[in-house]
């Protein structure tokens, strides 16, 4: 897999309530062990919606929910070194 953001990226990321996310978003959450994770939002199936990075193969073994959801991505840029 090949971060669609490398190095000196930065994301712009504004909250978000659950209920108004939507397939495809790109968002940012907390994964299982506690990293932030910014990845595709797949399906919703009730209380949780699929996520995926756009450049793998395998939906993640995670699920978004309101109690690990940071926020959506509104915006990138990079900085020069």
């Amino acid at each position: 897999m090949q971060p669609l953001y490398g190095d000196n990226a930065y994301l712009i990321i504004t909250p978000i309530a659950f209920n108004e996310l939507q397939s495809g978003m790109l968002i940012a959450y907390h994964n299982l062990q506690g990293m932030r994770v910014v990845h595709r939002l797949g399906e919703r199936e009730g209380a949780y919606w699929t996520v995926k990075g756009i450049n793998n193969r395998y939906e993640d073994a995670d699920y978004v929910t309101p109690d690990n959801l940071i926020g959506v991505v509104y915006g990138s840029f990079f900085a020069s070194q």
